[in-house]
């Protein structure tokens, strides 16, 4: 997976395989919506690394969130590229789920395989320019051009 982030990074193009699905499916999504305006009035310089965190921040830990935000009315949320903990409050994000239909079947195939360079190319000129073939003796095989 690290080599498909960084391919995907490098090249700016999202390294996904797209399936069509014939009848579309209804899904619920979590969606968590940081409020950029409230996220720079309380963070200033830091506010990007927070709401990257927020962005990336799996179901589960989204979910404990909410019902924190709803009850508390706010949260301590560690943000790892800071290396501290900060306090989130219910201006700062939204988080809610959404019923979409789904077209399509996006996943990351498990195998790619980039090839670069000269080296596959000339390999593939020595595979079709020699073959064997066998000796009129039978015992041996020999080596020759097409």
């Amino acid at each position: 997976m690290l080599l498909y982030s960084i391919l995907q990074e490098k090249s700016g193009v999202p390294l996904v395989a797209r399936e069509k699905i014939e009848e579309p499916k209804e899904v619920e999504k979590l969606v968590i919506t940081p409020i950029k305006k409230e996220l720079g009035k309380a963070f200033k310089g830091s506010q990007t690394m927070v709401v990257e965190a927020l962005e990336a921040m799996h179901e589960k830990e989204a979910l404990d969130m909410k019902a924190a935000l709803e009850s508390k009315g706010e949260v301590e949320f560690d943000v790892c590229t800071l290396g501290k903990t900060v306090t989130i409050n219910k201006s700062m994000v939204s988080i809610h789920t959404e019923k979409k239909k789904e077209h399509q079947r996006v996943f990351t195939p498990s195998v790619i395989e980039p090839s670069f360079g000269i080296g596959r190319i000339i390999y593939c000129l020595f595979e079709h320019t020699f073959y064997t073939r066998p000796s009129k003796a039978g015992d041996q095989q020999l080596n020759g051009e097409q």
